[in-house]
């Protein structure tokens, strides 16, 4: 299988539109992220038969530790905003931690995963 000449500017498409869906802060890159906000990162890549591929999209949702009710108020006005722009690829919202670099402490946070078809033809 040849394997086709593809882009990520898709990950970057999904910034701007997670932004415009009102998401405040949203950035491929974590030194970037100004929290509560979304961080998206490429999770991986699967080629198709048609030439085609799907880039798999981590999407996490961060907020500050500021308090469980207000923490939960945060994301829960993010998961809107997100889930208003994209489905999670299997309908699940994981619950978890994340860490913006390496001395930084976990932060609460949601995470799905969003997958994007590509057509290397259209890029």
């Amino acid at each position: 299988m040849a394997v086709p000449v593809i882009s990520f500017a898709a990950v970057d498409e999904l910034v701007t539109a997670l932004k415009a869906g009102g998401v405040r802060s949203c950035s491929t890159n974590p030194a970037e992220l100004n929290l509560p906000g979304v961080l998206v990162e490429l999770a991986g890549v699967s080629f198709e038969l048609l030439d085609g591929a799907i880039l798999t999209t981590r999407v996490t949702l961060i907020a500050p530790s500021v308090g469980i009710t207000q923490v939960h108020a945060l994301l829960a006005e993010m998961l809107s905003q997100v889930a208003a722009v994209i489905d999670p690829d299997d309908g699940t919202v994981t619950a978890t931690t994340r860490a913006l670099g390496e001395q930084s402490t976990p932060m609460p946070a949601l995470q799905l995963t969003h997958s994007i078809p590509i057509n290397p033809e259209s890029e």
